[in-house]
């Protein structure tokens, strides 16, 4: 995998191609790049040319990935992605740096860009760039491109329940007392700086304001125009109120399932894995019907948005 200097991500999986790219269809982009992972010849398995899949990291954006080999293969293999794009945080060639308004634009840029129908999936603290990402896109055009959002392990500033907060004050203790072996394990230097900025746009954002207006069971035509789904770790950080503004926000139905375990990377997580390929192919669903193809999964899916029954 070739790479400028300042590119630290890096994906190699035998038998699929992965390269570093820094626009998106042709346009450049200002707070991120990309490992961009397709089957060899970037021809897709299932004839899919027009739905690639976005994975946005969590805030500390490692050099090695959020996201596992596994899911990778799994979605260009048998689900049938066009490319993977593993979105990595950067801005003027500081790699792991998030800069979050330009990230957001890009985000905006990436969900209404008329060249692609993208499914993109958001980690931990990396959602709230998401979420702003939607809020903005939508500012943009009242009929966004993107097909589909998942947002696993949703933060937002101020929101923490009381395990969230220990996770908060453990991490810093963390960072005071071995920022050495952080930076090695993040490969850059940026760590907590990118919780920071988050908060800081946050304070300043119309995304508090969106959440505090939002109400459920809305018209059909006063629905948030992208599908929306929110998905929490069995041991997660988010307090439930704020779990329910956010489905109210974004019209996001209540997922049946909680990827096992704690709030964390999705490096080991087949659950995760499933949900996330699960999501690509319904969201993608309803698009193949109208193009004549059957679903890669061999399951009739009619409906983008799935209604089912949780426990907060």
């Amino acid at each position: 995998m070739e790479t400028e200097d300042y590119m630290i991500h890096s994906r190699n999986i035998e038998g699929i191609d992965s390269c570093a790219v820094t626009d998106w269809f042709g346009t450049p982009m200002n707070g991120v790049y990309f490992v961009k992972s397709t089957l060899p010849g970037g021809i897709p398995s299932h004839g899919n040319a027009t739905s690639p899949i976005v994975l946005i990291p969590g805030g500390f954006d490692p050099h090695f990935g959020e996201y596992s080999n596994a899911l990778i293969r799994d979605l260009l293999e048998r689900v049938g992605a066009p490319a993977v794009y593993e979105a990595h945080f950067c801005h003027e060639e500081q790699a792991g740096f998030l800069h979050v308004r330009a990230f957001i634009e890009d985000l905006a840029h990436i969900c209404t860009d008329p060249s692609a129908q993208p499914v993109i999936v958001g980690l931990c603290a990396g959602t709230l760039a998401l979420f702003g990402g939607l809020l903005a896109a939508t500012e943009r055009s009242p009929n966004p491109s993107a097909l589909g959002a998942l947002s696993i392990g949703s933060y937002i500033p101020h929101q923490l329940n009381l395990l969230g907060r220990s996770i908060g004050w453990s991490a810093r203790r963390l960072v005071e007392r071995d920022s050495a072996r952080l930076r090695k394990y993040a490969g850059h230097n940026y760590l907590f700086q990118t919780g920071y900025a988050l908060t800081d746009w946050y304070a300043e954002s119309n995304l508090l304001e969106s959440l505090l207006r939002a109400r459920p069971n809305k018209a059909e035509e006063d629905r948030f125009p992208i599908p929306v789904e929110v998905v929490y770790f069995g041991r997660d950080i988010l307090n439930a109120r704020t779990r329910r503004r956010l489905r109210n926000l974004f019209d996001a139905p209540k997922a049946p399932k909680k990827v096992r375990g704690l709030h964390r990377s999705l490096r080991k997580s087949p659950d995760a894995d499933s949900m996330i390929a699960s999501f690509y192919q319904r969201m993608r669903a309803p698009h193949q019907e109208l193009e004549g193809r059957a679903d890669s999964s061999g399951m009739a899916v009619p409906l983008a948005r799935v209604v089912a029954a949780e426990q907060d």
